[in-house]
Parts: structure tokens; sequence; C-alpha cells
């Protein structure tokens, strides 16, 4: 079941709906916002101060594609852990992992390092954005924080050894997934790569999925896109979240791969509470026929 809530801003909008989630922590629950990088591509601090004022949260943690605790001083991230008696973890730093498949753009298995804090009960709290590669990412994507920043551009295929020097020069980390590829790897890294997110998010599958959808990012995502003004909120099982979300935004689930290889509900099948969004269209990444040549 999803919730619904539009036209009453970002923070009124996320607080309906999660003031209608049944949240049921088994131990120590982990927000986790978007932070690739700042600006319009990350989480906004007052989404993060709906889901803190309305769910009990225990830590907050990401892993950015450029310097984590950098964007929680810029972004008011680190006040607001302050205030509310939150832990702020940067996921970069984690002193323990645990591996796990992936594969490489040659379809080699490789194994890839995930967090420890994996194991807590995550709450993925994301905007709605294209993809450079993946179509879409919403709540599930999300979770690519959790994977060390070496082995990160593994989710595309690339080799490890790439991602050790992308990983080192903060000029380039946020250029890790860069489309700037000969087409015939690119395409080859499109079919790996809904893959590889599938197998992360079946060892780290968020509890609860969280879209603040006040604005959202079309075009050249999940970084370089054009801004979109929506103003809605949804919440909910995460998978459902996302198959409806991307509906929303004028894409087909059926053609996002990972949507796919997770076995998604047809969009028939979830059930909805709240507000009637209206489909939009959210302009593709440029390389999105290239995508779309994800299937084997």
């Amino acid at each position: 079941m999803i919730f619904t809530s539009k036209a009453l801003g970002r923070y009124e909008n996320l607080r309906a709906v999660l003031q209608q989630v049944q949240w049921r922590s088994r131990g120590r629950t982990l927000l986790k916002p978007n932070l690739v990088a700042g600006g319009s591509a990350a989480t906004h601090p007052e989404a993060l101060r709906a889901v803190l004022d309305s769910l009990d949260v225990d830590i907050i943690a990401e892993g950015s594609a450029v310097d984590t605790r950098e964007l929680y001083s810029s972004l008011g991230y680190k006040k607001l852990a302050r205030d509310y008696g939150v832990e702020l973890i940067d996921l970069n730093e984690s002193r323990g992992w645990e591996e796990i498949e992936f594969l490489d753009i040659e379809k080699k298995p490789k194994k890839v390092r995930v967090s420890n804090y994996a194991s807590y009960d995550v709450i993925s709290l994301t905007l709605p954005k294209t993809h450079d590669h993946a179509v879409v990412t919403l709540t599930l994507k999300n979770v690519l924080g959790f994977v060390h920043p070496e082995d990160r551009p593994l989710v595309h295929g690339y080799a490890a050894a790439f991602g050790k020097v992308f990983s080192r020069v903060k000029i380039l980390r946020r250029l890790y997934s860069s489309t700037e590829v000969k087409e015939e790897k690119y395409i080859k890294g499109a079919k790996v790569i809904h893959k590889n997110i599938a197998a992360l998010v079946k060892y780290v599958k968020p509890k609860l999925g969280v879209i603040d959808g006040y604005v959202g990012m079309e075009g050249n995502g999940p970084i370089a896109g054009g801004t979109f003004e929506w103003n809605v909120a949804i919440a909910g099982e995460p998978l459902e979240c996302d198959v409806y979300s991307a509906h929303l935004m004028g894409f087909d689930p059926k053609e996002i791969g990972y949507l796919h290889y997770l076995n998604a509900p047809p969009l028939e099948e979830i059930k909805i509470t709240g507000s009637a969004i209206e489909r939009k269209k959210f302009v593709p990444h440029f390389k999105i026929s290239l995508q779309m040549m994800w299937r084997d």
C-alpha cells in the first residue's frame, strides 16, 4: 500500500502521507537521504525534518559521491541531527563491510562491499529524478550509497580500479557514472546495471519508501538535470512507490530493468490511498534510447 498527497507544500505533503504510514521498527531505524551531490540533486532538509517530526529515527546516514560531511554541514543536516538527537553517519567511512556480487560489463561476477549499516531498518527518502544509466532513480536505487565508494562504479559494470581513482579525487567523484564512454561500453553497462541494482536491493531493501516530489529532476539527472516543479509526496512499500512514481513521471515501469528483475507488481495491483496525482512527462536523459537496451 502507498499513500499520496499533493498541493500542500513540501513539509505538509510529507507529513500528510507519513501520518498514515503504519511504521513498526524491529530495531534501530536508519533514515537514508539522497545526497549524491548538493543543490537540486539532494534531499531537501525540510523533507528530512518532516520525517523526523513524523517517525522515530535513530540514525541519518548517507555515502555521497562528493564530501558527505561537507554536504551535511552546508545543507543543515548537522544542525537537524543535533536538534533531534539523531546520530549522523557517513556511510563511506563505515568500519564494517559485507560482500555481495555484482556483474561487470562482461557479465563476470565481482565482489562489492556493502556497509553493515544495511542491517538497520532503512527508510529511503529521496526525490524523483531521471538517471544517466537506469532511467529513473527513486527509493530503491537510493540504496547505492551503502556500497563502498571504491566499489560503487561496479554498479555500472566498470572495473574496481576505476572506482579507486575516482573515489580519491574529489572533483571526479561525482562523475564516476559519466555517460562519456564509448557507445558499446555504455550499452553493456545498461545491460548489467539493472541486475546489479536488483542484487543490492535484495540485500538491503528499505522497509519504507518516501518520495519528496515537491521538486524533481528531469533530463540529464541524477545531478545535471533541470528541476521539475510537482508539489506531491508518496510513501509506503518501496517497490510499489517506485512503480507508481515511475508511471507518474511518464515512464513505463515494465521498461525499467531493475523493477522488472525485482518482480515489481503491475500498477493496477497497487493499493493507493490519498490524493489523485496527475501523470506528468519528465524529460528523459538524452541517452534514453541506449538505456532501453538493457534486455538481454
